[in-house]
């Protein structure tokens, strides 16, 4: 690899522009990068020649001027410069006297094989002279400044021998720092004063001359620290810094030193670094993650908070933007804040918005923000953030359940109502089929009235079950069994072009639930994966066991922890976004086409669900499908058999009824309707508008009355209160309560007791007749 070439500043004092070419030839030649002022008469020489030169080439004779020119004005001018003088026709007497006037070599001008070697040796030489001078004058200059500000400072300077640790000087400095004279100092014994300290010794003369020797050695400097007690007994803290002190040959001799006093500026470290200690543990341990901003919105710090909160370790974003953790929409909103802040120092405004976790999910955050001023005076941005994406869902989830509780307050009250208008549409649709000819054009109109009757009906108990005030009869059931009952009626319900998978787990528990819901559940679920897949897809149904613990509880807020079984019913349908998903229970709520559904069937699921004890939760993403996952509680009892339903005996095959009823009804249209209902079977009835009035019967009337037949829900008194005040005056009196309410519902509100004869709003005839005869032909003491 070829060397640099040198830089070379010439000035030559050359007339013959041949030999100066010669020259610059040779210089060049020799691996100078030489810059060349070529001048050829006193003048030009004067004029250039202050400039900063490293040589001076001089012909010895020129026309107008001459080599000894040369020296003289350098000399007068005290330039010091090498000067070289050529000659071509010159003695050697001329050459002595170049030599005497100044001149540092002559060459031949026909022999220049000397000149780079000249050149180099000289440029050499100047610069050892040039340090060499530049080093006398900056040494004496220092020994002036040492000597005034080692006798006029407050600091002590000292000079220690080793191995002896004997002073060769002190500044009087010691004296202001100790209060003791040196003389005092030398007799005491420096060691004598240190109370503590740090390094490898204490003081100047108490050290370990071996260990403070090495440090020297090692590092070329010497810290400690020390607290000393005064003269006057106060104790102060000073810092000593020391350096080798070496002879010509390198050799260490001991040590030169400095002392001086930094009690306050201990004092004030300590305090600070308890402080920042302090902060600093606060900060660090704060669940809060700490973010610094400078004006244009970069992070300049982060506390440790951040990677459990984001993702990101620590300083990971340092220098970066704080807008690349926020969605867009909300970048210009931090903007305009920043703006605001940095306008207002010491203003705070609070924030809401999302930040993006290092895994690309987002969280919701709140942020309290607040101008600053750094230890630049640079203004800055502090945010305290707080992660509330758990508050957020809790808050979400017990809205939504809240939501859905009142509607399904609703809900139960419309159909409670809905059932006595139900009740009176159907009964009296039922005496006119009765009473009609068979042949009676009337029969097909009355007909659609009861049809019509029947599907407000069933409307009414979808109603219910979202409320969970419907009547349900649960039984231990096994969910692999349910499953494998239930896979021929779903094939056939969602059709040929949908793929139907089951997958149960070998040790799935067993649930307590109404069978007939329970598949009602599987039904409505199913149906809503068939109308996500028109074009065909696979629907899978697993079931598995799950124990949700108290994490997931706090997560969830609904949930009671404890042992469940997971019922999944999985689509590959078009999926759900956010918005409808926190809608699909509600009842009514539908994305189907007017007249192609209710909007009941998943809030039917979600309140059998929900009155079965479990819970319901939906999983969706547009375009990639839906997960309907359900929750039953896990019992250990064994499964129990279905048993047969029970069939009512036949109205016509029954006895002629005699039996006496006292009817209690508030609604006139109902009441009226029961009466002719229970008239025509025969019973005679008593009726009563309000429990008062019914009261005022049975005191009045000396004759049996063998059945109550009361509402539930009345103005006065409930249908209970009604027959505890009956019982008194008839003991044995058989109850029968009648509501639009649900069995379970008055049961749970303790309107009646377990056990109590119970019928529930709308019934058909046959019904109604058959459950007074079974209350009636029930023993007294269970005919309540």
């Amino acid at each position: 690899m070829a060397r640099l070439a040198e830089s070379l500043r010439v000035l030559l004092v050359e007339d013959s522009a041949d030999d100066a070419a010669l020259l610059e030839r040779e210089i060049r030649r020799g691996g100078f990068a030489a810059s060349i002022t070529r001048v050829e008469t006193e003048a030009q020489f004067l004029a250039s020649v202050s400039l900063p030169w490293d040589v001076v080439i001089a012909d010895y004779v020129l026309p107008r001027f001459s080599a000894l020119g040369v020296l003289r004005h350098l000399r007068h001018l005290q330039i010091h410069v090498p000067t070289i003088v050529v000659s071509g026709t010159v003695g050697e007497e001329n050459l002595l006297q170049a030599m005497r006037a100044g001149a540092h070599d002559y060459l031949q001008k026909q022999n220049l094989s000397r000149l780079v070697p000249a050149i180099r040796r000289e440029v050499g030489d100047s610069a050892l002279r040039r340090r060499h001078r530049e080093a006398e004058a900056a040494l004496r200059e220092a020994q002036e400044r040492f000597r005034f500000v080692v006798e006029n400072t407050g600091d002590a300077v000292y000079r220690v021998r080793f191995p002896s640790l004997a002073y060769d000087y002190m500044s009087p400095g010691i004296e202001k720092l100790t209060g003791y004279r040196l003389a005092e100092i030398t007799e005491l014994g420096f060691a004598r004063l240190v109370v503590k300290g740090g390094g490898p010794a204490a003081s100047p003369v108490s050290r370990d001359q071996k260990a403070w020797a090495r440090e020297l050695q090692e590092r070329g400097e010497s810290w400690t620290d020390y607290l000393i007690k005064s003269k006057s007994g106060e104790e102060r803290w000073l810092a000593d810094h020391s350096f080798p002190w070496r002879d010509g040959q390198g050799r260490l001799l001991g040590a030169v030193g400095t002392l001086v006093d930094v009690t306050e500026r201990a004092r004030a470290e300590e305090a600070l670094r308890r402080s920042e200690e302090y902060f600093r543990s606060l900060i660090e341990n704060a669940s809060d993650l700490i973010l610094v901003l400078d004006r244009t919105g970069r992070i300049v710090y982060e506390s440790p908070a951040v990677e459990r909160i984001l993702g990101y370790r620590p300083e990971e974003r340092v220098g970066r933007s704080a807008l690349e953790l926020l969605p867009d929409e909300d970048g210009p909103h931090l903007v305009e804040t920043i703006r605001r802040l940095l306008a207002q120092p010491g203003l705070t405004e609070s924030i809401g918005t999302r930040a993006r976790h290092r895994d690309g999910s987002w969280r919701d955050v709140e942020a309290i923000a607040t101008s600053r001023t750094d230890e630049s005076g640079a203004p800055t941005i502090v945010l305290n953030v707080r992660d509330v994406t758990d508050r957020k869902s809790l808050e979400a989830q017990l809205t939504q359940a809240q939501k859905m509780e009142a509607v399904g307050r609703l809900a139960g009250g419309v159909a409670h109502d809905f059932n006595n208008l139900t009740t009176a549409i159907l009964g009296y649709s039922e005496l006119m089929l009765r009473r009609l000819d068979p042949q009676d054009p009337m029969r097909r109109h009355v007909a659609e009235i009861t049809r019509a009757a029947e599907r407000a009906a069933a409307l009414t108990r979808q109603l219910l079950a979202f409320s969970r005030k419907q009547l349900l009869q649960p039984r231990v059931l096994d969910l692999a069994e349910v499953l494998e009952r239930s896979r021929g009626l779903l094939g056939r319900l969602i059709g040929e072009d949908i793929e139907l998978l089951t997958r149960t787990a070998p040790d799935v528990g067993r649930v307590r639930a109404d069978p007939v819901q329970l598949d009602q559940v599987l039904l409505n679920l199913a149906v809503n994966a068939r109308d996500a897949m028109p074009r065909g897809g696979r629907l899978v149904l697993e079931a598995s066991n799950a124990d949700l613990d108290d994490e997931y509880a706090r997560e969830h807020v609904t949930v009671r922890p404890g042992p469940y079984v997971m019922l999944a019913v999985s689509d590959t349908g078009h999926g759900m976004d956010k918005q409808t998903q926190e809608r699909i229970f509600e009842p009514f709520f539908t994305t189907k086409e007017q007249g192609k559904g209710t909007g009941l069937g998943l809030s039917t699921v979600y309140g059998i669900v929900k009155q079965s004890g479990g819970y319901v939760w939906v999983y969706s993403e547009v375009g990639r499908g839906t997960t309907f996952k359900v929750y039953l509680p896990r019992v250990q009892d064994a499964a129990e058999r279905e048993s047969p339903p029970r069939t009512a005996e036949p109205a016509a095959e029954r006895a002629a009824a005699s039996e006496t009823l006292l009817l209690v009804e508030d609604d006139a249209s109902v009441r009226e309707l029961l009466r002719e209902l229970l008239e025509s079977a025969g019973f005679r009835v008593l009726e009563a508008s309000r429990p008062g009035e019914a009261v005022e019967i049975v005191k009045s009337r000396r004759e049996p009355i063998d059945l109550l037949v009361t509402d539930v829900v009345m103005p006065e008194m409930t249908g209970p209160e009604l027959a505890r005040r009956l019982e008194d005056l008839r003991p044995g009196l058989r109850l029968l309560f009648l509501s639009g309410y649900t069995e379970g519902v008055v049961l749970d509100k303790g309107l009646v007791s377990d056990g109590a004869h119970f019928l529930q709003k709308p019934f058909t005839t046959d019904a109604l007749e058959a459950k007074v005869r079974e209350v009636l032909d029930a023993p007294a003491r269970t005919a309540r």
